[in-house]
């Protein structure tokens, strides 16, 4: 079995996933311009194939994109080269991340935070964000709920049957860790023959208070959370625990007046 986003982020654009990168980075900047909040400087955790890296690029800002896949970066890295924008990309991890801040926006799209199987990483996570973070910066992150990974993940997903690409996705539940094991298998036309490759993704589903309390402790003082609904695109009420997706704001400073 491959490492995850191995070879499944060489078909990882073909399948169509960008367009969630994209979508999060576009309600992100409506939402901070509606409260004057223009970021010049971002950095990108967990980047991926660049999708939402792009789109601040394309805005006109100084992004930095982060991701332990060196497979994905390439991606991302072949994307902007195609687009002439400009990124910098660095392979790390998310929990011990080492880059120079400050910056006015931090995101982490896609539920990779799910991808955190202790709290502890998601402690780590959080703490080495508040550090890199300007003093009216932002952090923006979306995380999958539990009834997501419970009951809506859950059984076989077959993602395209195109002549050339084949790949099923088959997603468990074992509500006493939390965690959610997705297998992918994928066959990959390479000439006469198909190349088949199998991946193991892990994600682990956080209670929405304990997230926020987290976030508290980590030193964010304003924090905001609404429901996310992917298709299409866009910010619900604020956020409850029996919601699918959460997207969360959190400033390292609380605004006076703000409860």
């Amino acid at each position: 079995m491959e490492a995850p986003y191995s070879t499944y982020a060489t078909v990882y654009d073909r399948l169509g996933q960008g367009w969630f990168g994209e979508a999060a980075a576009l309600e992100v900047l409506a939402w901070l311009a509606a409260r004057d909040a223009v970021p010049s400087r971002v950095l990108d955790l967990c980047c991926g194939t660049g999708s939402a890296s792009l789109v601040f690029a394309a805005h006109g800002m100084d992004v930095t994109g982060v991701d332990r896949s060196g497979a994905m970066l390439e991606a991302a890295r072949t994307k902007a080269e195609a687009t002439g924008r400009d990124l910098t990309l660095v392979q790390q991890d998310v929990t011990t991340f080492d880059v120079s801040g400050p910056f006015d926006l931090v995101t982490c799209f896609y539920d990779s935070l799910n991808y955190l199987l202790t709290e502890q990483d998601l402690t780590w996570v959080f703490e080495r964000v508040r550090q890199v973070i300007g003093d009216d910066g932002w952090f923006v992150f979306d995380l999958n709920s539990r009834k997501k990974l419970e009951r809506e993940w859950v059984g076989a997903m077959i993602a395209t049957d195109e002549s050339d690409l084949f790949v099923v996705y088959d997603a468990g539940y074992d509500a006493e860790t939390g965690h959610s094991p997705l297998r992918v298998t994928g066959f990959v036309r390479e000439g006469e023959t198909y190349r088949r490759f199998v991946e193991e993704h892990v994600e682990r589903a956080f209670a929405l208070d304990r997230v926020i309390e987290t976030l508290s402790e980590a030193g964010f003082g304003t924090i905001h959370r609404f429901a996310f609904f992917d298709r299409p695109p866009h910010l619900g009420p604020p956020a409850e625990e029996t919601d699918s997706r959460w997207l969360l704001f959190a400033g390292p400073t609380t605004p006076e007046g703000t409860p």
